[in-house]
């Protein structure tokens, strides 16, 4: 099997050779346009920038990689030239998984955020240009705004001009970063990029700390083997113990509500609610018919809410999370596949759905989720190592209205309004909704009353992210 490699850029025998890889969303020539080559320009460094086209590839093309090592990497380092292999969002992911997989194909790694499980890097790329005034470079516009305005009056060097040595890694292994350049016109400041060798990998969370019913599992199991071991006739009852345990873990997963199996965000802190602040989340988009009127229903009140997206959809109507975006709202994660049978995945198929739409919807936006819903809220002892490990936070719900199931606008409004409170996670769907008996889409029969009750109970609708504060 033959895979086609499609790259821009040019090749002049440079010392150092930069092969990036823009996301799924991002075309190559996008991401000169947008101006990356230039600030690359500015550090002085004799080296060369080569980006490769990844749409629509996942983490196991290996036909793919093989075609990149082959025709690039190779050649360069046989001539002695130095290759850093990175990328931005889902071509970071892509650069980390194709390193570990292939050690010594290059000498380290140039990432530009946001990418899964770089929480603070993301926080420097997130956009907060609203004015058409500030533009990076011809690529980036207010659709996909990835600046900063600044008062900044000359372009950052990241570098002094004569220098060729690309930074090292420090010795604690860590990212090292490179200090933030120009990328566009003056007086906007872009992304942040920073260099790694292949052995490190980017800062995470602190150490995961297990919950206190899955500490006591392990406990069980370790109990369970000691005690078959020293009394073997007595498996029955360790046998007994290890079934109640699993049924006790299977019925917490089955809870969407329950904290047994780790944090879990099922109402607003406190301080929120003090705020008479209520947050507002809609699941199971984008849909092509139904979104774009939901938008419309929120901005006529002026309210913000949460879009958790199904990966796969985004893939398909990126626009539309662009939209979201752009209107004030948040799209946050809900899983790549949204298969119903997530909650039996082991914590690899687990975290490859998630990182792949956690990559996928940062890359479409350009603001990486901060929070995680599973399908129907059904979850497993897994899930929680996973979301810490890619710095995301589970949500529930305080309210749903069984919108997808339900066809009766009075009885899901019922549901949703019944001692609606300062506080509360409201949960409708925008995708895989029911329909009324004429045929609307139920969210649209209900949302105006809806937000008409909530403006008269002098509650404040926000997203998650404005009730949290990272």
């Amino acid at each position: 099997m033959t895979t086609a490699l499609r790259t821009v850029g040019t090749l002049s025998g440079a010392p150092n050779l930069i092969v990036m890889l823009p996301g799924a969303a991002m075309a190559p020539e996008a991401m000169f346009d947008a101006g990356f080559s230039q600030a690359i320009a500015h550090r002085g460094l004799p080296l060369d920038l080569l980006a490769v086209d990844i749409g629509g590839l996942g983490l196991d093309a290996v036909h793919t990689w093989d075609a990149l090592q082959n025709s690039v990497l190779t050649p360069a380092r046989e001539r002695g030239a130095r290759v850093w292999l990175g990328g931005i969002s889902l071509g970071g992911l892509v650069a980390m998984a194709h390193l570990a997989a292939r050690p010594g194909v290059a000498d380290g790694l140039c990432l530009l955020a946001p990418y899964p499980g770089s929480r603070p890097s993301v926080n420097v790329v997130e956009p907060t240009c609203k004015t058409p005034s500030c533009a990076c470079g011809a690529g980036c516009s207010a659709r996909r705004p990835r600046c900063r305005c600044s008062s900044a009056t000359a372009p950052r060097t990241a570098l002094p001009t004569a220098s060729s040595v690309w930074p090292s890694a420090s010795p604690s292994r860590r990212a090292t970063p490179w200090p933030e350049v120009t990328t566009g016109p003056r007086g906007c400041r872009c992304g942040n990029v920073s260099s790694m060798p292949v052995t490190s990998r980017p800062d995470m969370p602190t150490r995961w700390t297990p919950s206190p019913l899955l500490s006591a599992s392990a406990a069980v199991h370790g109990a369970a083997l000691l005690g078959t071991l020293a009394v073997p006739a007595a498996w029955p009852w360790t046998a007994g113990a290890l079934v109640a345990n699993h049924a006790l873990l299977a019925g917490a997963g089955l809870w969407p509500s329950s904290h047994l199996l780790g944090p879990n965000l099922t109402r607003l802190p406190e301080a929120a609610a003090q705020r008479r602040e209520i947050a507002l989340t809609i699941d199971d988009g984008p849909d092509p018919e139904v979104t774009p009127r939901v938008l419309d229903l929120l901005d006529a009140c002026n309210v913000k809410a949460s879009f958790f997206c199904i990966g796969r959809i985004a893939q398909q109507h990126p626009a539309l999370c662009r939209a979201i975006v752009q209107r004030g709202h948040r799209v946050e994660n809900h899983g790549f596949a949204h298969s119903n049978a997530f909650s039996l995945f082991g914590p690899g198929a687990m975290r490859r759905d998630i990182a792949r739409a956690q990559a996928l919807l940062a890359d479409i936006t350009g603001e990486a989720p901060r929070f995680f819903r599973a399908t129907a809220g059904l979850r497993n002892p897994f899930l929680d190592p996973v979301l810490h490990g890619l710095g995301l936070q589970l949500a529930t719900w305080t309210r749903r209205a069984f919108d997808t199931r339900t066809s009766d606008p009075e009885r899901v409004l019922q549901r949703l309004t019944r001692h609606l409170g300062a506080g509360d996670i409201v949960l409708m769907h925008d995708g895989h909704a029911a329909r009324t008996p004429g045929g609307e889409p139920v969210i649209l029969a209900v949302l105006p009353r809806l937000l008409q009750t909530i403006n008269e109970r002098q509650l404040q609708p926000v997203t998650l992210s404005q009730a949290l504060p990272s």
